[in-house]
């Protein structure tokens, strides 16, 4: 992309269809990550949870799922590209934006040691015959106007790595470096907010690399940071380098991990934004004379 192409959004509206944890009546939690983003008119489903809450959630915020326009997938794991069995057909119709590797095998190695799937076989299976389209995204991709893609993120710093044992074979031989994992950006005149799916890439990776595409200044990043398993020395590093970056705001969720989540509700504490399924969230996050005000996040209360 060329720094010229970046349209500066006046405002942009998420609400979080699936997460782990819920906030709102009959808003439920799974563990995964859904975002629905409404954007100069268009609407977005980034990320598809498992597809045990996208559904329901989305009735109980009034979202109409087969009203999208465009489906963005941040990387091929279970927790990402579940609901796509249950997605009616004519949000299939829409064009998915995705990196190929995204539907390829992936495995993980847990703490008891066993390698199993993490990918979803339907999914893989079926993606291109069922899609209206598919937009294969390598490098920055205006999924709509105003609204981009990373595609693949260089992988600079020293101390970021996948967040975990991920092999693109069962016997575990092959490591998987989750090329597929990618994150959404746009503008706003407060600077640009960041939008993660798992941050497999390593979240100051992301953030720098998306300062790098724009020119601006990271006005918020939200979402999954992959800082679950995080150790000390990363997590520290993670946390200074964030500081030097100076978003406005930051909101850790899904697979950022109790310890790294509450280290940044501290660091950020009067900026932070809690994500649970059922929230909504608007940007530009507001500044009056000069200050950043805080604005209560909204959840869903009725039908």
């Amino acid at each position: 992309m060329q720094r010229g192409e970046l349209q500066r959004l006046s405002s942009v509206t998420i609400r979080l269809l699936c997460e782990n944890t819920a906030r709102g009546i009959g808003v439920i939690g799974e563990h995964g990550l859904s975002w629905w983003i409404e954007v100069e008119g268009k609407r977005v489903l980034f990320d598809l949870g498992q597809g045990l809450g996208l559904f329901s959630n989305a009735g109980r915020l009034g979202i109409d799922i087969e009203s999208v326009d465009a489906i963005a997938i941040s990387h091929g794991h279970y927790d990402h590209v579940g609901a796509w069995a249950q997605m009616p057909a004519k949000a299939k119709a829409s064009a998915v934006y995705i990196h190929p590797d995204a539907v390829r095998p992936k495995y993980h190695r847990g703490n008891g040691g066993a390698i199993e799937l993490v990918s979803n076989e339907r999914f893989s299976r079926t993606l291109r015959s069922e899609a209206g389209r598919v937009v294969d995204v390598r490098s920055p991709t205006e999924v709509v106007k105003g609204l981009w893609m990373t595609g693949e993120i260089p992988r600079i710093t020293d101390y970021e790595d996948t967040g975990g044992a991920f092999f693109s074979d069962a016997e575990g031989n092959c490591e998987d470096a989750l090329l597929d994992d990618q994150a959404l950006f746009f503008d706003t005149e407060l600077g640009v907010v960041v939008i993660l799916g798992c941050a497999h890439s390593g979240l100051i990776n992301t953030l720098r690399y998306v300062r790098e595409l724009t020119g601006r200044r990271i006005h918020a990043v939200v979402g999954g940071m992959h800082l679950l398993h995080a150790s000390s020395v990363r997590l520290e590093r993670t946390l200074a380098d964030l500081e030097a970056i100076d978003p406005d705001w930051v909101g850790g969720n899904h697979c950022t991990g109790g310890v790294a989540q509450a280290r940044l509700m501290t660091a950020y504490e009067g900026r932070y934004l809690e994500c649970h399924a059922g929230q909504r969230i608007r940007f530009p996050r507001f500044v009056r004379g000069g200050a950043k005000v805080k604005e209560e996040p909204s959840y869903a209360t009725t039908t």
